[in-house]
């Protein structure tokens, strides 16, 4: 018992050092995705940049000061529209051309750094992302042989989220009360996006994309 009262009593003076120096800031964002890096689940796909983009919110907070910036607690939530891949590949004399594409709501929770520059704040971050996928995955599969096309759409329900990672730069300038920005990052997932079949799941892509937002944000203190 008097460990638990110990602990309590630490965690508690903790909390009121670090938010003692804490700042708020609560932000919109928005940009580009571009899909660089996810693939398809067959290896022998060639695959090529496909676009997307993204929105969403965020709140920065400030935590602590160490030395002459600040430990910083980003949590974002957003959309990603349009992850994805396109891709080519050869098989018994025909041209097979495939693009896949889906939405997923993206929870981050992002761990920084903020570090002064005059005016401005530079910001580097990382930290875990959950995707959770919103409606089903859109394909587009194309054949081509001896001068015949044969088209077909295909859509897929999606067993699983995915659990990844966003690691990147921001920028910040202040402008009153406002902060505005943006940021530079890239994220990956660990896990591959699932299809459900009829008998088990099957793989379909690994996702991997480069992002580049604008941001907007409100600073309370």
């Amino acid at each position: 018992m008097k460990k638990v009262i110990v602990l309590a009593a630490a965690l508690a003076v903790f909390t009121s050092l670090a938010f003692s120096e804490v700042s708020v800031e609560l932000g919109v964002k928005g940009g580009i995705l571009l899909n660089a890096g996810t693939k398809l689940d067959n290896s022998s796909i060639d695959c090529k940049m496909t676009v997307g983009g993204d929105v969403g919110i965020f709140g920065h907070f400030g935590i602590v000061d160490i030395g002459p910036g600040a430990l910083s607690l980003q949590p974002e939530v957003f959309f990603s529209l349009a992850n994805g891949a396109k891709g080519k590949w050869s098989e018994i004399g025909y041209e097979h051309e495939v693009k896949t594409k889906y939405h997923s709501l993206d929870i981050a929770l992002l761990i920084g750094y903020d570090i002064p520059v005059g005016k401005l704040s530079i910001r580097p971050f990382l930290g875990p992302k959950l995707g959770i996928p919103l409606g089903k995955v859109k394909s587009k599969i194309s054949y081509k042989a001896e001068g015949e096309s044969f088209d077909f759409d295909d859509e897929t329900d999606i067993a699983a989220a995915t659990i990844g990672m966003d690691f990147g730069c921001g920028i910040a300038v202040p402008l009153g009360k406002f902060m505005l920005g943006g940021d530079i990052r890239y994220g990956i997932d660990f896990n591959k996006l699932q299809g459900k079949g009829n008998d088990k799941n099957y793989d379909i892509l690994r996702r991997g994309a480069l992002g580049i937002n604008i941001t907007a944000a409100y600073k309370f203190k």
